[in-house]
């Protein structure tokens, strides 16, 4: 990463002997193709993909004012703005990987790429959902089938490291689909009686990406 003045006056205060490194990022699933929830159902996975975009590692509001390492297409004032302290609850970001990124849930893991942190303390992470998540099997042996489009972005992910300028980790994306799914009405079966549970039973769609919208299926951990 290379040092320019700060253009946009006393919004940052850079750091120019702070120190960096370079983490490999990779998506974890947790629940993997076959699961039994909490009321004993069980899950058979046949296609499970989502695609995520911009991960951003967080590091404590407290965190001295640095610039983030953004890529070439976030003016340098805007990125001064991003990591200024204070810019958000979570703190300044200390982090990124920055891009789109289709994970199959059930493959064992889906490389994303090489994220470019400072060194420090990291309290949490943020990511985004780009298009269509797309989830099909069976449950109990009935079929279901969805294809619903989260909207929000997530934020307050579990992310706790300490992070020196000679570690290499690698960043892990744990993701349970099963917490997702763990909001949709399996109760009300297949409502419409088509052979298939789909978003159409008893608003399975809205329940499913509110499910995706919970930071509660994700942990960043370092290895």
């Amino acid at each position: 990463m290379r040092w320019l003045p700060c253009l946009w006056l006393a919004a940052c205060a850079l750091e120019p002997g702070r120190g960096e490194l370079e983490a490999q990022v990779e998506a974890v699933p947790v629940a993997g193709d076959t699961f039994t929830d909490d009321a004993g159902r069980s899950f058979q996975l046949t296609t499970a993909t989502l695609t995520l975009r911009d991960l951003l590692f967080m590091e404590p509001a407290d965190a001295s004012a640095s610039l983030s390492p953004v890529g070439p297409w976030l003016p340098l004032w805007a990125a001064a703005a991003v990591a200024h302290p204070g810019h958000d609850d979570a703190g300044p970001v200390g982090g990124e990987l920055l891009g789109s990124f289709d994970v199959d849930l059930l493959a064992p893991s889906t490389p994303l790429g090489t994220a470019v942190l400072y060194e420090g303390a990291y309290v949490g992470a943020e990511l985004a959902y780009e298009g269509s998540v797309v989830l099909e099997g069976t449950v109990d042996g009935v079929p279901f089938a969805f294809e619903v489009t989260p909207t929000q972005a997530l934020t307050a992910i579990d992310f706790d490291a300490e992070l020196t300028a000679a570690d290499a980790p690698t960043l892990e994306v744990r993701i349970d689909i099963a917490w997702a799914l763990s909001y949709v009405d399996w109760d009300a079966g297949d409502a419409d009686g088509d052979g298939v549970i789909t978003i159409e039973d008893a608003d399975d769609g809205s329940l499913l990406v509110f499910g995706l919208h919970s930071n509660e299926g994700y942990e960043v951990v370092a290895r």
